[in-house]
């Protein structure tokens, strides 16, 4: 069982990486939408501030970590896009929720965030570091596949 874990854990190492990383900016978005909440700024106001934090600690982390992809001009550009997009479903979502039904503003984001974080993953993945993972097994030698999964997972 153990070993099934190892491998499950081996084989979707990005996406665990990023749950990781998606956890820290969840907590820094969390963080900052409360202390700028309670200044008083709106629930809306608050998680915009808060949401652009998280896409700062988000594209560092993401592009050194998770995809290990070299940070371009390109990838940050992408990203940020994307950051805007999921900062725009998030504001409407934390609005409706607020407004709309009723649910307390230090709740709302708890439902947001967690909706923007999966379509945040795949997007990344699939279109900001597109392109060959060099965690990979793809392109390695036999040596260096040896090393990743170990001989007894030929």
């Amino acid at each position: 069982m153990l070993t099934k874990i190892k491998k499950l854990i081996k084989n979707n190492s990005d996406f665990f990486r990023f749950i990781v990383v998606g956890a820290s900016n969840t907590l820094i978005t969390y963080i900052v939408y409360n202390i700028v909440y309670s200044f008083g700024a709106s629930p809306t106001l608050s998680n915009i501030i808060g949401y652009v934090a998280g896409i700062v600690n988000g594209y560092y982390w993401s592009s050194k970590w998770v995809f290990k992809k070299d940070r371009s001009h390109r990838s940050a550009i992408k990203f940020l896009i994307l950051g805007i997009f999921c900062l725009a479903l998030s504001s409407v979502l934390v609005f409706l929720l607020t407004h709309e039904l009723h649910v307390h503003a230090r709740v709302a984001p708890i439902i947001s965030i967690p909706i923007t974080m999966i379509i945040n993953f795949w997007v990344n993945k699939v279109w900001t570091f597109k392109g060959e993972n060099p965690r990979t097994k793809q392109n390695l030698t036999e040596d260096d596949t040896d090393k990743i999964t170990g001989p007894e997972d030929k």
